[in-house]
């Protein structure tokens, strides 16, 4: 009965253990040296002078020297992950995570990038996204010790203190003067229920390092205060009030939790204050997702979540909002998640279709949109976002095929479409072009053009490449007219290809001519090679043998 009466303080104080411990995490992350895996400095390197900076604590001079070399190099994944480390140290949580992902995204081995931005999630309370940072960062370094940390961290946060415990074992084991290894340790066992443990570990962490006494101080007085709990069940009323008392001595704010459970051991009254239900979380979340309110939609998504961490529709949601922020890795994890929970989440494998394509993995993005629309059939943007995917892939065909579909479900979504239909066209268009088939290659072009008209120049441009081509092949084969029209109308389409076909053209029309003349048709040969010398006068000997002494082609010939 004595348990019972605590339950309700506990209740009331179970947000607040919460709190302390990504307050713990944040003081880790402030203290790390950030400028770790520095590059070697040479004389007038300003990548090693701008790390100087940060290591000299001047963040805004590192910052502005960073900016310049990325704006010289846009890909030096050095210099982005170093300008992440600088805008996290200004409190610049987003630039931080924009900077930190584009390293990544040019060096996917990086792992101190993943364990930078695993920790800027953490702080920002996104546990789930931040494990799956941290685990990056461990798999690319399986004995990496601060990644390790942070995710034991994570791990307890996330309501895992079995893995947390696994971890801070890890972390200690290969750093064994790490305090802070030892206060995650405590944090761990205390979300677990082993408060005598815990309060070892928080004492063997001021042992380590009394600097950090301020910050473990409250958690070790709460590992006290349920000590003395589990004493007093225990009937060790004599440890139990000594537990209390030190607990009280090393935070006061325990004072009334204390008397609240010395005044209420036999009453069993159920105290404590209910969390906000998931499902107000979720109504928030969606009206920010309506209003494009991304990060006001991240922050109700992710208090769904830690209202109610089984809630698939919570980790949809939030999900959408890292895709829409345009962080698809983030979104990803967090569709996976939604998926685990609810395997039938047909939105949750439409976005996370989409997310797929935005990071260039086409054929889970296919796999995705192809089970989304298994899933709900008349679902629209399901088959726009498996039709965008399939033309990420260059499959013209269905990519027209799916996008058609998704405006026949949803006419309304026709305006919306018109470009990425018309580029599924142009696509289709040029496929049929290189097969040869120009006719149904042109009507592709043509309807890519009515949707989109800034399209015209290139597919112009690619249409008289295309009967380029085929009048050569035309010309190769003796079908003189019909390679005449084909030179000809690519000429007119892109009037630059005169000069290279110039010739060509000439040679055609004098085929033609001579073929004409073979088969008694001396009108016609004389008009086309008329065109063949005034196309390339270098032909006028070879026109004027083949007909012999009559002055023909000189007397019609143009000026």
């Amino acid at each position: 009965m004595f348990v019972r009466q605590c339950v309700g303080g506990l209740a009331r104080r179970a947000a607040r253990l919460l709190l302390a411990i990504l307050l713990l995490v944040l003081g880790g992350c402030g203290q790390k040296d950030d400028s770790s895996e520095q590059p070697v400095a040479r004389p007038g390197d300003p990548l090693a002078v701008a790390v100087e900076h940060l290591r000299q604590n001047r963040t805004d001079e590192a910052a502005a020297s960073l900016s310049e070399i990325i704006q010289r190099e846009p890909g030096n994944a050095e210099a982005l992950y170093y300008r992440g480390v600088a805008c996290r140290r200004q409190g610049n949580a987003s630039g931080a995570i924009d900077d930190f992902t584009a390293a990544i995204r040019r060096d996917p081995t990086r792992r101190e990038a993943y364990l930078a931005r695993g920790e800027v999630f953490l702080a920002k309370g996104l546990v789930e996204v931040a494990l799956a940072d941290l685990s990056q960062a461990v798999e690319l370094s399986p004995e990496f010790p601060e990644a390790l940390r942070q995710r034991a961290s994570a791990y307890t946060l996330s309501g895992m203190p079995d893995r947390a415990i696994d971890d801070a074992a890890a972390s200690i084991r290969l750093d064994p003067e790490s305090a802070r290894a030892y206060q995650v340790l405590g944090a761990a066992h205390l979300a677990r229920g082993d408060f005598g443990q815990a309060v070892s570990c928080f004492e063997e962490a001021i042992h380590h390092n009394d600097a950090l006494a301020t910050a473990v101080n409250p958690d070790l007085a709460k590992a006290l205060f349920r000590l003395g709990m589990d004493l007093d069940s225990q009937g060790r009323r004599a440890d139990a009030q000594q537990a209390f008392a030190r607990a009280q001595s090393l935070d006061a704010a325990l004072e009334e939790p204390v008397r609240e459970y010395e005044a209420k051991k036999d009453a069993g009254e159920p105290a404590g204050r209910a969390r906000k239900p998931a499902a107000a979380y979720l109504d928030r979340g969606r009206r920010c997702l309506e209003k494009r309110q991304w990060d006001e939609a991240l922050s109700a998504f992710t208090s769904a979540i830690q209202s109610d961490r089984t809630s698939a529709e919570a980790y949809r949601g939030r999900g959408a909002a890292f895709l829409e922020k345009g962080f698809p890795d983030c979104a990803i994890e967090d569709f996976r998640r939604a998926i685990y929970l609810d395997s039938g989440n047909a939105e949750a494998y439409r976005q996370r279709c989409r997310a797929y394509t935005m990071m260039g993995d086409v054929y889970r993005a296919l796999a995705d949109g192809t089970e989304a629309i298994r899933l709900a059939p008349d679902s629209a943007e399901a088959y726009r976002n498996r039709g965008l995917a399939y033309l990420e892939k260059g499959l013209g065909e269905r990519a027209v095929m799916d996008l058609n579909e998704a405006v026949r479900l949803d006419p309304a979504m026709e305006p919306t479409t018109r470009r990425d239909r018309a580029r599924a066209y142009q696509t289709r268009g040029y496929q049929q072009l290189e097969r040869g088939s120009i006719e149904s290659g042109e009507t592709d072009l043509d309807e890519a053009i009515r949707l989109d008209p800034s399209l015209t120049p290139r597919i112009q441009s690619e249409r008289a490449q295309a009967l380029r081509r085929r009048g050569l092949a035309r010309l190769q084969n003796e079908d003189y007219s019909r390679a005449i029209t084909d030179l000809k109308r690519a000429i007119a389409l892109e009037p630059m290809l005169e000069l290279s076909l110039g010739v060509d053209l000439a040679n055609a029309h004098r085929q033609r001519g001579l073929a004409l003349l073979r088969l008694n048709d001396r009108t016609g040969a004389l008009a086309d090679l008329n065109e063949a010398v005034q196309l390339n006068p270098d032909l006028k000997w070879q026109v004027e043998s083949a007909l012999g002494p009559q002055p023909t082609v000189h007397n019609v010939a143009r000026p």
